[in-house]
């Protein structure tokens, strides 16, 4: 069996304090991964550090991969609407950690977020620093 090994991206701080009560903030880190030769894939998210303790309450972070297949002729997006495969990073997680999770029979790309959700009180701390990476596996 054969594999490919991606780094989303490597350590970085990530700051959405600013965001309101129960608001949300997407980033698309890759719109079009190719996995056309993958039957399984996994992603894996490093929370390596946090403001204080960790998240609290209603705090969330996911990394999502959507399966979508680009029209080399019509320039609008193709996305599925629900993940094939997400991580969810809450107030029940702990730094330093890896979270992993993975999926069998992806589309032929995939495009991956990472979503940052506020609580229910805008402006609390919500600062991370995290790293993310890829894995497909292909063959028999």
């Amino acid at each position: 069996m054969s594999a490919i090994y991606t780094p989303i991206f490597t350590m970085e701080r990530f700051d959405f304090t600013w965001l309101g009560s129960s608001a949300s903030h997407t980033l698309t880190l890759h719109r079009a991964l190719s996995v056309v030769q993958c039957t399984r894939v996994q992603l894996s998210l490093r929370l390596h550090s946090s403001a204080g303790s960790g998240l609290t309450g209603s705090q969330t972070i996911v990394l999502a991969a959507y399966g979508t297949n680009p029209s080399p002729v019509d320039p609008r997006e193709f996305t599925k609407t629900t993940p094939l495969v997400s991580i969810t990073a809450n107030s029940s997680s702990t730094f330093p950690s890896l979270l992993s999770a993975d999926a069998t029979d992806p589309d032929p790309f995939l495009k991956i977020v990472l979503t940052f959700t506020q609580g229910a009180t805008g402006g609390t701390p919500l600062w991370v620093e995290l790293s993310a990476d890829f894995l497909g596996r292909h063959g028999g």
